[in-house]
């Protein structure tokens, strides 16, 4: 195991929490938190569909893009909730088919 595998687990960590807790006292609306699960969503299905073409990588394409039109939040936390989603167990299932 290396010895940095902790700082590793805790800095991406510590940024999600802030970032959500940023979000959450913005008091951020449903029509702005909306296109964030669509494109997330979006990212996702990209990133299945093109799994068996090497170097294509949708994900990285929509979170830059989320990132330009609605700010470095929005980017980031696309980015995130795309992460959170895929590498969980539903998005192994959707694989493995």
């Amino acid at each position: 195991m290396n010895k940095y595998m902790p700082f590793f687990i805790a800095v991406p960590c510590v940024f999600l929490v802030v970032t959500f807790i940023v979000t959450e006292r913005k008091g951020v609306k449903l029509k702005e938190l909306m296109p964030v699960v669509v494109m997330s969503a979006a990212a996702i299905f990209g990133r299945v569909i093109f799994s068996f073409i090497p170097q294509v990588q949708p994900v990285t394409a929509i979170v830059i893009i989320m990132g330009v039109c609605y700010g470095c939040g929005g980017g980031f936390l696309t980015g995130a909730l795309t992460c959170l989603l895929y590498t969980s167990d539903a998005a192994d299932d959707l694989t493995r088919v």
